[in-house]
């Protein structure tokens, strides 16, 4: 490799590291909070007869 193009990816890496950093540490808050936010999850399943039975007790709440 080249000096020009080690340098090339070194300035890439340095940029990107600086943008990831600079992201992870913004001090943006949250509008909703997870604590009184709720998510629905849809689950597909072939269960039928007892396993479904008991697939909806496990699942229900």
């Amino acid at each position: 490799m080249t000096k020009k193009g080690l340098t090339k990816y070194l300035s890439i890496g340095a940029v990107t590291t600086a943008a990831l950093f600079l992201a992870a540490c913004s001090n943006q808050k949250s509008t909703t909070s997870a604590k009184n936010s709720k998510t629905e999850i849809t689950m597909w399943h072939a269960m039928n007869g007892a396993q479904q039975k008991t697939l909806k007790q496990l699942t229900e709440n």
